[in-house]
C-alpha cells in the first residue's frame, strides 16, 4: 500500500517528536532530593589570666641566728642584706588546644641599685618539686638576660586550670661589700640621693598553641 506524500510527512514528524522526547528529557522521570542534617562548630577557647604578685613585705624573719625579725618597718616593703622574700605567681588557664605555658622576655627586674649590688641579689622562679624555671641574679634580669622558659605543658580541654609558680628573691648577709651596702642604706636614710633605691619584679607569661 502506497502512502501518500502527506501521510509520510506526518509519520516522520511524529517520529521526530518521539525521538526528541526520549533523548531530550522532556518526559517525566524519577527525581529525589535530600539535604544532610546541619553540622556546625565554634572556635576553641584559649585564655590566660594572672593574679597580682605578692612578693615583698615590710618584715622578714629568716629563722636563723638570734630570735627576732631580721628586717622590719611599719608600712613600706623592704629589701636589705639578710632578707629572703617568697611569693607565688598564679595563672588561670583555659585551653581547648594543646599548648605550652612559659615566661618570656617581659620577665624582668627594674632597679636603680648599683650593678655590684644587683649581682648579689638572687632570683629563683620555680622549685625543685615542680621544676626550676629560672635561677640567676637581679643583674641578669635587669640587663635582659632572660629569653624564654617553659613552665608547663598544657593539655587540650584544660578549663579553669590554676597553675602556681613560686618566686624567691634573696640578698645574703655576707657579700664582701659592707662599705657599699652601708653607703646605700645611709643615703636612703639621709636623703643624700635624689631617688630612693628600689627594686621591682614583673613576670611576663605566654600561652602558646603547639603542634
Amino acid at each position: 500500500m502506497k502512502m501518500t506524500r502527506k501521510r509520510v510527512a506526518t509519520t516522520a514528524a511524529i517520529a521526530a517528536l518521539l525521538t526528541a522526547g526520549v533523548f531530550g528529557g522532556t518526559y517525566a522521570k524519577y527525581i529525589l532530593q535530600v539535604d544532610t542534617k546541619e553540622d556546625s562548630a565554634r572556635v576553641a577557647k584559649f585564655y590566660l589570666g594572672a593574679s597580682e604578685l605578692d612578693l615583698f613585705a615590710n618584715t622578714y624573719d629568716n629563722g636563723d641566728g638570734e630570735a627576732g625579725v631580721d628586717v622590719a618597718t611599719v608600712i613600706d616593703n623592704l629589701i636589705a642584706p639578710n632578707f629572703e622574700a617568697t611569693g607565688t605567681l598564679t595563672f588561670d588557664v583555659t585551653s581547648e588546644v594543646k599548648a605550652t605555658l612559659g615566661l618570656d622576655n617581659r620577665t624582668k627586674v627594674e632597679t636603680n641599685l648599683p650593678d655590684d649590688v644587683q649581682e648579689d641579689l638572687k632570683v629563683v622562679i620555680g622549685d625543685t618539686s615542680t621544676g626550676i624555671v629560672y635561677s640567676g641574679t637581679v643583674y641578669d634580669l635587669s640587663h635582659g638576660g632572660f629569653s624564654f622558659a617553659k613552665i608547663k605543658d598544657i593539655s587540650a580541654h584544660t578549663v579553669g586550670g590554676t597553675i602556681t609558680v613560686s618566686v624567691t628573691v634573696s640578698w645574703a648577709l655576707e657579700n664582701g661589700k659592707d662599705e657599699l651596702e652601708t653607703n646605700l642604706a645611709n643615703a636612703q636614710a639621709t636623703g643624700d640621693f635624689e631617688k630612693e633605691f628600689t627594686l621591682s619584679l614583673v613576670a611576663g607569661a605566654v600561652l602558646t598553641q603547639v603542634n
